[in-house]
């Protein structure tokens, strides 16, 4: 049986929900960004930074909670823009942040989206073929 997942579920509670798998897709589809700064803090205090440094269009977004990744990986722009109502997320300027939140979720999303779709075919191969996952 298929269920479909969406928003008002309860994501699952697992290592890779905490980040792990869905931090390092989001990590990889933003290592190659090429216009616009931005300096990402994790939930662990760790900083990553993307871009040209010397770019006009920056920002510092900080992610409160490892929940973030999922969701952008999982539910793409919607995703990220109820994580942020959700407080999974924040920036130092709003209007920094919507500049290059939007290049930000537009690479991320795309990226993300397609790596879910390769995921979900490769779940469902394994099911249709006698596997099941744990």
């Amino acid at each position: 049986m298929n269920h479909e997942l969406s928003l008002d579920d309860n994501l699952p509670d697992t290592p890779a929900a905490r980040g792990g798998f869905y931090q390092a897709v989001i990590l990889r589809a933003l290592a190659p960004m090429a216009r616009g700064f931005l300096e990402l803090e994790l939930p662990d205090g760790a900083r990553k930074k993307f871009g040209d440094p010397a770019a006009e269009i920056r920002a510092h977004v900080r992610i409160r909670r490892p929940r973030f990744f999922q969701r952008c990986v999982l539910f793409g722009d919607i995703g990220f823009g109820e994580s942020y109502v959700d407080g999974d997320w924040d920036t130092d300027s709003v209007e920094r942040g919507i500049a290059s939140s939007i290049c930000f979720a537009r690479i991320v999303c795309a990226r993300a989206a397609a790596t879910s779709r390769i995921i979900t075919i490769s779940e469902t191969s394994s099911t249709s073929a006698g596997w099941t996952p744990p």
